[in-house]
């Protein structure tokens, strides 16, 4: 491992294949492997692009002399393998490390060494792709098989038990982690010595675990003595030393050493410029941490905006040279979520730079603009441009919208396959795995289907693979796309503030709020719990809060204030009288509905009624429009306009509600005495074959409760609208079969009223969805579930849908969490311009109200948008007083503004 070492035994190994080719030939075995031993210098020498076309021509070679299921190509395809993954091409790497499995299972069986070995470097792959979940359960496999057939002590089974302890800690099972590295260096010092490369790597993996418990002190300790004995062994410019000066730069960094760890980390990117590439994942790793050391230190912090500028530009350039395939366009939708955090570093650097070099601030506004954008780009974004991409196709070539439709449901069904492979890896035995080979059959021949598909839409509409990864919009782009009586507000958290910017067709300004991420999702979680969202809330901050405002029914309209004041406050002269204002908020801020805010000084008893109706709410000041980010706009506004032939009849509304349930009777309510927190139980099978398939569980399903104000909510909707009753559908009606059964595609407006359950509210739920009258026998077309991969299949053409069930509208609000529920922006892909969804658990009574209201306003006053008609509704539920008691008050936020209109919304 030593690479210096390496580069004197190059020549040699270089001499040994130029003999080998002359007395045996290209095609000899033997010649093969000194082809192999130059391409393993190579790569010992951190070569890895010279190894790489090395290690290519022996796997094309050993294939056609050798035949494909022989244990040398194997060795090659895991070689190839290895090397993309330390070239950071981990998902071009994948598919080599599945095939090496594969073969080596076929043909030296399941416990084999080398099996086990491929095996663990699968999930060392997933782990680099940051798949730590899915990474996991292949450890634990791997080291199970590998100490039965090497034993507790070999040094491949510590590699490995190390390796589980690794995820553990990406898991955050710190406590968990912490006795398995102790116990894998401990024994790797006894078998292999102190300085051994593998001892000194595991040496380095508990040092980060000590980190990530705080330990700073005995991390330093261990990182300094790895890194000394690295260089000795190894070499400085060696990826494995490289990799201990970057976790030593990390510590130094958090004990408030930063000019220490800005030397090392400066040393660490020269030397990875030069062995890896300005590109590579760990070179770009570096250059983010250079930059967050720069922030860090007050008198420097105006240099940080080089390294920001670098890693942003980096991980750009590797996303604009990926592929459009399946595995290739999953592995950039992770890469997106996983690297927000360099386009807000990028924000916070950029501030730094213009706050301190005004000259430079109109440039740096424009480049922070688009990087917020990234920032903000998620599933949802990728939803409505998916769906604006088929329309526009569409309208290009006859057919292409359905086929459009195919490939993803295709690329969807690719990736349940390849998550069950994962698995039946993860419980893989001695026998061959049947249905294993099944699934990998049917994954081969998904991708066979979206390659024959991609082909036709290479052909027919390129600009489709374009659409589906939108660029962020310029400041004038975003004013141009702007009415005059619009305005846009985005704001991003970050750990040194929150970014809000302010556009409107005539101004734009860019402020950082003094109040962090931390600060403001305190704020958030405030407000939240009190309108009784489902929130994580200890008993004892929720027995302080219980306790605190005077009157029926407190709303903390300080903390609203507070918040108002940071993020809306310095935006007001951009803002104005507009008409509408459309909000992308990141984090935490995503699921909370910005009207709840309180936009002037409050005053009297936070749990008054009379006071709660006079107080200024931002509701008030503006209809507010939440959109997923301002791509999502732009494409609403251009591809969501009606395409319905005007020979094609109509109808207004088609409604869903009330299933047909076992459980008690519920009116869902408010008050003060109302429940947080409760959950429905699983509606998921623990095991067997109907939970690989995710199929429901019925007789789970049939205990929730019966909502018979869904029905009245229904049928109030229905008389408004003038539809006829056969457009209600509820109780045995109301089921998964009459929705797919039904011409979605007639209705203008579509109402689903039910039970809504988003990913992991409940044990088991892997995707949220709705519930309906379920079965008596379950199956994958109607379980009583309608999952959001399901409702991305369905064909609407609603100008709006109306989501009343329980938290329908946010995300989960955490660190690159995508701003919208993965049902909300199902509903957007399946062709919905306009969504009504719930950031919390709705009234019963309210809910009817507030739906009905709305869709009457818009009805009789044509000049007001849609917004605008939601935005009359919840002032007429504050101001009716004939709900007031001494537990409860509709002027509480909770009762008028569990809804946000989701969309283009005018």
């Amino acid at each position: 491992m030593n690479a210096g070492r390496a580069r004197e035994a190059e020549p040699i190994v270089r001499e040994a294949l130029k003999l080998h080719q002359d007395i045996f030939g290209l095609l000899h075995p033997e010649t093969l492997t000194a082809y192999n031993n130059l391409a393993a210098n190579l790569f010992g020498q951190g070569r890895y692009a010279d190894a790489e076309p090395i290690y290519r021509k022996v796997l094309a070679l050993r294939q056609e002399v050798l035949g494909r299921k022989h244990r040398e190509t194997a060795s090659s395809l895991s070689n190839l393998a290895l090397n993309l993954m330390l070239q950071g091409r981990r998902s071009e790497a994948e598919p080599l490390n599945r095939e090496a499995l594969a073969l080596r299972t076929e043909i030296l069986g399941s416990e084999h060494e080398e099996t086990v070995s491929s095996l663990n470097n699968l999930a060392g792959n997933l782990q680099l792709q940051e798949r730590y979940a899915e990474a996991e359960p292949l450890f634990r496999q791997a080291l199970s098989i590998r100490t039965k057939i090497s034993g507790k002590q070999h040094p491949e089974t510590l590699v490995v038990l190390d390796n589980l302890a690794t995820i553990l800690n990406k898991l955050e099972r710190f406590e968990e982690a912490e006795p398995l590295h102790r116990r894998a260096y401990a024994a790797s010092i006894g078998i292999l010595g102190d300085k051994h490369p593998n001892t000194l790597v595991s040496m380095g993996m508990l040092a980060g675990n000590l980190k990530k418990q705080r330990r700073y002190d005995e991390a330093e300790a261990l990182e300094r003595r790895a890194v000394q004995y690295m260089t000795e062994v190894m070499g400085e410019a060696h990826h494995t030393t490289l990799a201990a000066m970057g976790n030593l730069g990390l510590t130094l960094n958090y004990m408030g050493k930063d000019a220490e760890a800005e030397e090392i980390y400066r040393r660490v990117l020269t030397l990875r410029e030069q062995t890896l590439g300005e590109d590579h994942p760990d070179t770009l790793s570096t250059q983010g941490n250079l930059a967050y050391n720069l922030i860090e230190q007050a008198e420097r912090a105006n240099l940080a905006i080089i390294p920001a500028r670098a890693v942003l530009t980096g991980w750009l350039d590797r996303w604009n040279i990926r592929g459009n395939d399946a595995r290739a366009e999953l592995q950039y939708q992770r890469e997106i979520k996983n690297r927000r955090h360099y386009f807000t570093l990028f924000a916070d650097a950029g501030w730094i730079a213009a706050r301190d070099g005004p000259d430079q601030r109109a440039e740096l506004q424009e480049e922070v603009y688009g990087a917020l954008q990234r920032a903000m780009m998620g599933p949802a974004t990728r939803a409505v441009a998916q769906t604006a991409a088929r329309r526009a196709a569409e309208n290009e070539v006859a057919g292409l919208d359905e086929l459009l439709r195919q490939r993803q449901s295709l690329a969807n069904q690719w990736q349940s396959t390849e998550a069950l492979i994962n698995k039946r890896l993860a419980r893989i035995q001695q026998r061959p795995d049947r249905r294993l080979k099944t699934l990998r059959q049917k994954k081969a021949a998904l991708v066979e289907k979206i390659e024959a598909v991609d082909i036709r839409v290479g052909k027919d509409f390129p600009q489709y693979f374009a659409m589906v990864r939108p660029e962020p919009l310029s400041i004038a782009e975003t004013q141009a796309m702007l009415g005059p009586d619009d305005a846009f507000l985005m704001v991003v958290p970050t750990q040194m503030g929150a970014h809000v910017f302010a556009v409107s067709r005539q101004d734009v300004r860019w402020v950082r709020s003094t109040a962090t991420r931390k600060t403001i999702n305190a704020m958030v979680k405030r407000l939240l719990w009190d309108v009784g969202a489902n929130v994580d809330v200890s008993n004892i901050q929720a027995a302080e809060w219980a306790d605190e405002g005077k009157g029926a029914y407190p709303y903390d309209r300080s903390t609203a204030y507070h918040l108002y004041q940071q993020l809306i406050g310095p935006m007001r002269d951009v803002l104005g009288n507009k008409r509408h204002v459309y909000i992308a908020a990141g984090g935490a801020l995503s699921g909370l509905p910005f009207g709840i805010l309180v936009s002037a000084e409050p005053t009297g008893d936070d749990g008054d009624p009379a006071v709660l109706r006079a107080t200024r709410w931002f509701a008030d000041d503006h209809a507010l429009i939440s959109i997923p980010s301002i791509q999502s706009l732009q494409f609403l506004k251009q591809y969501g306009s009606e395409k319905t032939p005007v020979n094609q009849e109509r109808v207004s509304f088609l409604g869903f509600g009330d299933p047909l349930l076992d459980g008690s009777a519920e009116i869902r309510g408010g008050g003060r005495g109302r429940q947080r927190g409760a959950t429905a139980g699983s509606i998921f099978t623990a095991n067997g074959v109907n939970a690989e398939a995710g199929i429901a569980n019925v007789d789970d399903i049939k205990k929730l409760a019966r909502l018979p104000g869904t029905a009245v909510e229904l049928e109030q909707m229905r008389r408004a609208l003038n539809a006829p009753p056969s457009a209600v559908l509820t109780a045995a009606k109301a089921s998964e079969a009459s929705v797919r059964a039904s011409d979605l595609t007639s209705a203008r407006i579509l109402a689903f009223a039910t039970h809504g359950l988003l990913a992991g509210e409940i044990e088991g739920a892997s995707e949220p969805g709705l519930v309906f009258s379920p079965p008596s026998t379950a199956t994958d077309k109607d379980d009583g579930f309608l999952s959001a991969s399901e409702v991305a299949a369905l064909r609407l053409d609603a100008d709006w849908v109306i989501l009343s069930a329980c938290n329908t509208a946010s995300g989960d609000g955490s660190s690159g969490a995508p701003g919208l529920s993965g049902l909300a922006r199902s509903f957007f892909y399946a062709g919905a311009r306009n969504l009504l969804a719930s950031h919390w658990p709705v009234r019963d009574k309210v809910a009817a109200r507030l739906t009905v209201r709305t869709i009457e306003i818009a009805r009789d006053n044509p000049n007001l948008s849609r917004a605008e008609a939601f935005q009359h509704a919840m002032r007429e539920i504050r101001a009716d007083r004939s709900n007031d008691s001494e537990i409860d008050t509709w002027a509480h936020p909770n009762a008028w503004a569990p809804f946000a209109l989701i969309g283009e919304g005018t």
